[in-house]
């Protein structure tokens, strides 16, 4: 989290979010900087959704959001991290999404 406060201190077109339980715990995160929002502007139209379960140490769900550009090449716009598969979870990470890339909305989004 102090890599990620960093960043939003130093570059005004980081975005970061983060979601404590009642606890106080972290239980999600997301963030995306100004390439990915670039990247998003130019090949935004279309969003592929993946969730690579349980990939990591603290067994969180990690969760990006990518497509192919003009060149065939995969482009991150942005990745987040969820501490479960609840609903509620889902929903918060997709409104981060959204708040991140100004409110725009892809024209279609591909989960598996």
């Amino acid at each position: 989290m102090k890599y990620l406060i960093g960043r939003l201190k130093y570059e005004a077109d980081f975005f970061s979010a983060s979601e404590l339980d009642a606890s106080n715990c972290l239980v999600s995160f997301f963030w995306r900087d100004k390439q990915t929002l670039d990247d998003y502007v130019l090949f935004g139209d279309l969003v592929v959704f993946d969730t690579m379960y349980r990939m990591n140490k603290y067994d969180m769900i990690c969760a990006s959001f990518v497509r192919m550009n003009h060149h065939s090449k995969n482009v991150m716009f942005c990745c987040g991290f969820l501490m479960n598969e609840k609903i509620g979870s889902f929903v918060w990470l997709f409104k981060a999404f959204l708040k991140s890339m100004g409110r725009k909305h892809p024209i279609t989004v591909m989960i598996d």
